[in-house]
């Protein structure tokens, strides 16, 4: 039997403390949590921020490794390359502070891509729905690469 594949978390954010908590709380929760989560924080009270992930999730989450960051440049895609050079996992998740993930979407991501022994998937990427996890009116979600793969 393989190894399975670990998953690290990259997100950029930029003054948005709320969404971030949702985001990071939201991913730390998947049914296949991240082996690490790494935050590059571009806000001008990143600190206050970075406390607040630190104490009120990575706290109750210690298996996971923690990385959170000052913004060396505010730019979305500088903050992507900060985080990236900070990673170690298999794959990794770039998402947005304002991307809530479903219970299951590092898993069936994941299993899409431990589905390629040989390594020719490159990139898979969630969809969005029309409501964020948690809502009364979730959509019923029948991931769409099981019949591909069939």
């Amino acid at each position: 039997m393989t190894t399975p594949l670990t998953w690290g978390l990259t997100i950029a954010t930029y003054n948005r403390a709320d969404c971030l908590r949702t985001c990071v709380a939201l991913a730390v929760a998947q049914t296949r949590p991240p082996s690490e989560v790494v935050i590059v924080d571009a806000s001008d009270d990143w600190s206050k921020a970075r406390d607040t992930i630190l104490s009120e999730i990575a706290a109750d989450n210690p298996a996971v490794r923690w990385t959170y960051q000052q913004a060396r440049v505010r730019s979305l895609t500088h903050q992507r390359n900060q985080a990236l050079d900070q990673t170690t996992a298999d794959v990794l998740f770039l998402i947005d502070d304002d991307s809530f993930m479903f219970d299951d979407c590092a898993a069936e991501i994941m299993a899409i891509y431990e589905a390629d022994p040989e390594g020719k998937i490159a990139g898979v990427s969630a969809t969005l729905a029309d409501n964020a996890p948690g809502a009364s009116s979730s959509p019923a979600r029948e991931p769409v690469w099981r019949s591909a793969l069939r």
